[in-house]
């Protein structure tokens, strides 16, 4: 979803780049998103984030939607591929739609707290009961 929304707001020379482990999700997206895959406003891809896939390729955002290796266990080694991948003034961007809206406080100090173990300074930090988005980017 989040695909079809944000690929009609690139400039002219704006480009997407899309990862799923799932090849089942990428289908789907390269379906819904058939338009900005021919114009190549859109690629996708089947890998995880630390697969080598985006080469020496650096973006100014990179978004994470509902993945929750932010906050069931250490993503250091995506943490670190995403260092790599971000541009020298980039973001990450980090959304979720919680389990239940009691499990928001606790999703966003686990989260919180891997992104400061892993050297990234929040910009930004959004709780709502429905949802949890954090804005940051490496540290020094």
């Amino acid at each position: 979803m989040a695909l079809s929304l944000i690929c009609p707001k690139l400039g002219a020379d704006g480009r997407m780049v899309a990862l799923d482990r799932s090849a089942t999700m990428i289908a789907a997206a390269a379906e819904r998103n058939r338009e900005h895959v021919e114009e190549k406003k859109l690629a996708l891809y089947t890998a995880a984030i630390g697969d080598g896939v985006l080469g020496e390729q650096t973006f100014d955002k990179i978004f994470a939607v509902n993945v929750n290796l932010f906050w069931v266990s250490d993503p250091a080694e995506e943490l670190e591929a995403i260092r790599t991948h971000l541009a020298p003034e980039g973001t990450l961007h980090l959304f979720w739609e919680p389990p239940s809206p009691d499990k928001t406080p606790a999703m966003a100090n686990k989260v919180g707290a891997a992104l400061e173990r892993n050297g990234f300074t929040f910009t930004q930090i959004l709780t709502r009961p429905a949802f949890l988005t954090f804005v940051a980017r490496p540290s020094g």
